[in-house]
């Protein structure tokens, strides 16, 4: 097995050594005559992503904002060679966003054509529900008309729509009506509790 193959399973195993790296690393290059520090709000994911970006040539640098100094885009292009070679890419980042309201509604269309990567447009019925005046009725025509609005708008413009409870009863209509990404919950069991009951004489 070669170094780089013995590397990469050491990194897999170890997968935050590789944030903490790019930050000690993104630290290097941009400290030096910085006396700010660290910004409270900088998280290392963004670091990752601003590095892919610098890469395929989708980031400006000349901008300055409140967390970060401004950086050469070579330092984030190497960064993001670093990464891209380590085997990571920006395509393992999903954004969802969440659509509960009329206005989210009205305004999706141009969401999703001025906004590029967008993964999942997810359904929020409960709170849509609530603005609609029928809280949690999901089934009631007014909110089913604003969900299938949503749905259709996504099937529109090749974006998955996610439905935040699937489940036995409506699984199958879901599916077949093009819900693309579904978030069915965790089952709930006492089945071990029962049975420690049973077993210690308890009703």
């Amino acid at each position: 097995m070669s170094a780089t193959q013995n590397l990469r399973i050491w990194l897999e195993k170890r997968e935050w050594v590789i944030p903490l790296g790019l930050f000690l690393l993104f630290l290097a290059f941009t400290l030096p005559g910085i006396a700010w520090g660290a910004p409270a709000t900088w998280h290392p994911d963004e670091v990752v992503v601003r590095s892919i970006k610098a890469l395929h040539g989708e980031w400006r640098f000349s901008e300055i904002n409140f967390n970060y100094p401004d950086l050469p885009q070579y330092v984030m292009y190497w960064l993001g060679k670093i990464v891209l070679a380590l085997g990571y890419s920006d395509g393992e980042i999903l954004v969802v966003i969440q659509c509960e309201e009329m206005r989210a509604i009205e305004n999706l269309p141009k969401i999703l054509k001025e906004v590029p990567g967008i993964g999942v447009v997810l359904i929020g019925e409960g709170d849509l529900s609530q603005e609609l005046g029928h809280p949690r009725d999901y089934d009631h025509p007014v909110v089913a008309d604003a969900i299938n609005s949503i749905l259709k708008i996504c099937k529109e413009h090749n974006v998955p729509c996610g439905h935040p409870h699937p489940d036995g009863k409506n699984i199958e209509r879901l599916v077949k009506d093009g819900y693309r990404f579904l978030m069915p919950s965790s089952p709930r069991s006492f089945g071990v509790l029962d049975q420690g009951r049973k077993l210690t004489g308890r009703s």
